[in-house]
């Protein structure tokens, strides 16, 4: 029966495995775009800049079971914190949902950094990674030398 306890909690299980396996490719992104977003912004490239990714998980808060909200974990890149997500209160989300300024003003409020993730955390963030490097992108294009006009 595929809808037997056994099989549902065998399914859970495997996805955890799963998450697990993805946080550890996730590292070897991780890295490399904190130390990106960093150089972007103390080099005076791109000072500050928030891309948000998808939202990729609702669940409720353990320490109280009878709250009227839940936490809603988005994806994230931040210029110069790097990849991570933004833990919302629902109801703070939909107070500011109208807002896009507001959005992104609270977001960095709420952003926990990759390496303070964890690690099934992590693992939510792999199939997120290249959708938050191409939209830093649209923040900041450079042009190649031979762009430049010549004297």
């Amino acid at each position: 029966m595929e809808n037997s306890l056994s099989h549902q909690i065998e399914r859970l299980l495997n996805q955890v495995r799963k998450l697990r396996l993805q946080a550890e490719q996730a590292e070897a992104y991780a890295a490399p775009l904190c130390q990106l977003t960093a150089e972007l912004s103390h080099s005076g490239l791109l000072k500050e800049a928030t891309v948000l990714g998808d939202f990729l998980l609702t669940r409720s808060y353990t320490d109280d079971p009878f709250s009227d909200s839940a936490q809603l974990l988005q994806a994230a890149l931040i210029v110069p914190a790097g990849i991570g997500i933004i833990y919302w209160d629902v109801v703070e989300f939909e107070n500011h949902r109208s807002s896009r300024t507001e959005i992104l003003r609270e977001a960095v409020n709420h952003f926990v950094p990759f390496h303070e993730l964890p690690s099934a955390m992590r693992g939510l963030l792999l199939p997120q990674i290249r959708r938050l490097f191409d939209g830093l992108g649209q923040h900041l294009q450079l042009f190649g030398d031979d762009s430049l006009p010549s004297n």
